[in-house]
């Protein structure tokens, strides 16, 4: 109830201030700017509650045509029933804004944050605002001219001249709403009050006082006007880039507002048709402050964007930052794609960390996590995810390549090298040595993502993915490096490469091996640990490439 109270007079006294000091041209007075409240209200509420919906604007609109017809040195019935009609003006304005704005958005239930995205931003201007200015304009000109011809008054210009009454109506509200609904809508967001930069107070200041002198001291109008025009642009682009939506939208009514006072101050009969300078000087503001709202979304989303690829960069890698980043969620919908999947781990990692303590153990994995990913990364493969003492790598995602194999293959020899360094390092402070196994397997695997909104994960899954993790755990069993099945050895031989891999020729057979939890025996290669790099594990284990049967 109270909130009811407070647009409705909010919405009154707006509209009597346009009725009083709006531009007036054929008999109309320009809705200007009430028109933006009823917008909002509109979009705000929607058609779910219609009583705060259009209920301020009835009840607002009806207050303020009995305030303006008593303050009318005559008063008349035909007066109060004109003014009294015109806000069928404002609601089917506020129908059709809204109407439009959510058969644009297809979900629109209340204003959302354009300020964040040019597309909410640019169909709120374009669909909602225009919308209102359109239909608000045909119906109160229709509804005037018809009101005065039954009281047998003829409009200025005659009656045809309905064009010479619809283009100063539609511009009065299209100012209204482009300045007034967009300041509503910020306000309603949750947010702070913030001081903005130095140079946006001085550029707002300069306008202010600009403003004041203007009205004050008597100066020629195109001196006046052109200095107001020249500065609402500049102090409207300061703010865009430095600013929050509440006191964007707050130094944009006043710059706004304080031009079009200046410029209206220079017409001293306000009996005829509204003046050219007038017209210009709303054109001019109109198009001004719509593009500063549309670059103030541009700027806020491009920061947003920003700040989004960092965070996705700390999780997917930089193959996956631009397609998460552009399509939000690309992969809903699950695909079946070829990949080559690759997996390392950490020999007896348990038995080290055991001995080593949690500080050291954490920066072995620091240094190796580091070292793996940059390899991977070079190699133009997918970090899939760190598994404790280890992690999983997709080649072929998000879009498969005729070469995944082999930068898969490829990229296990530079990461047994990016080890070596590791190791290297680590002899060099009196550190024991590591080891590490890696599985790869080539096959069809699902992509998609899992989690929610809050912890989203983009991985693949299937017999693919288990069978790598199954040749990793078997470089143990083997005493191998590096273990690959048939099908990702044949692949990175026979892909079309412009250079050579001879690394693939130190690879040993080792034979078939039924990998758990499959049917059927998988053909596999090795490659033996170097000597600088001996095997860790339990006794009894072969320390040498040994072939399965």
């Amino acid at each position: 109830m109270v909130g009811f109270l407070v647009w409705t007079a909010l919405y009154c006294v707006l509209a009597v201030l346009a009725h009083n000091y709006g531009a007036i041209a054929n008999d109309i007075t320009v809705l200007w700017p009430a028109g933006g409240v009823a917008l909002y209200l509109m979009l705000r509420y929607g058609r779910a509650n219609l009583v705060m919906g259009l209920g301020p604007t009835l009840v607002g609109g009806l207050l303020a045509a009995i305030i303006t017809s008593l303050q009318k040195d005559q008063p008349t019935l035909g007066f109060f029933l004109t003014e009294t009609l015109l806000i069928s003006a404002a609601v089917a304005g506020a129908v059709s804004g809204a109407a439009m704005s959510r058969l644009f958005t297809q979900n629109w239930d209340g204003p959302k944050d354009p300020f964040s995205h040019p597309r909410s931003m640019v169909i709120l201007l374009a669909a909602g605002c225009e919308a209102f200015a359109f239909m608000s304009a045909l119906v109160g000109t229709t509804i005037l001219r018809g009101s005065l011809a039954l009281r047998g008054i003829e409009p200025l210009g005659g009656a045809n001249d309905f064009i010479g009454s619809f283009i100063p109506w539609l511009i009065g509200d299209l100012a209204s709403c482009i300045m007034v609904t967009p300041a509503l809508i910020a306000w309603s967001q949750p947010g702070r009050w913030e001081r903005p930069p130095a140079t946006v107070l001085i550029l707002w200041g300069l306008t202010i006082v600009t403003a004041l002198a203007a009205l004050s001291v008597n100066l020629p109008a195109m001196v006046e006007n052109a200095a107001m025009l020249l500065l609402i642009g500049p102090a409207l682009a300061a703010a865009a880039f430095s600013t929050r939506p509440r006191m964007f939208c707050a130094i944009v009514l006043t710059t706004a507002s304080l031009t079009l006072i200046v410029v209206g101050s220079h017409n001293s009969d306000a009996n005829f048709e509204l003046p050219i300078l007038l017209l210009l000087a709303q054109l001019y503001i109109l198009t001004v402050t719509s593009t500063q709202f549309v670059l103030y979304a541009t700027v806020a989303e491009s920061r947003r964007s920003a700040a989004e690829r960092i965070n996705l960069a700390r999780h997917f890698s930089p193959n996956m930052v631009e397609l998460v980043a552009r399509l939000g969620r690309p992969f809903a919908k699950p695909r079946k794609l070829p990949a080559t999947v690759l997996f390392c781990d950490i020999r007896n990692f348990t038995g080290f960390s055991e001995k080593a303590g949690p500080e050291e153990t954490m920066e072995l994995l620091r240094d190796f996590h580091k070292a793996m990913a940059k390899v991977i990364f070079a190699h133009h493969g997918t970090l899939d995810r760190f598994l404790g003492d280890g992690l999983m790598a997709v080649f072929g995602m998000p879009e498969p390549r005729g070469d995944d194999a082999r930068r898969a293959l490829a990229c296990g020899f530079a990461m047994l090298e990016a080890l070596d360094e590791i190791n290297r390092s680590r002899t060099g402070r009196g550190l024991p040595e590591i080891a590490m196994g890696i599985g790869i397997h080539k096959g069809d695997v699902m992509l998609g993502d899992i989690g929610g909104e809050q912890a989203l994960a983009i991985t693949v899954v299937g017999d693919t993915v288990n069978a790598a993790s199954r040749l990793q755990v078997l470089c143990r069993t083997h005493g191998a490096a590096i273990v690959v099945s048939r099908e990702a050895l044949e692949a990175a031989r026979n892909c079309d490469a412009s250079t050579a891999l001879p690394a693939l020729d130190r690879l040993s057979h080792i034979g078939r091996t039924l990998l758990r939890g499959r049917s059927q025996e998988t053909e596999i290669w090795g490659l033996a640990l170097t000597a600088s790099a001996p095997p860790q594990q339990p006794a009894g284990e072969p320390q040498s490439l040994a072939r399965s049967t």
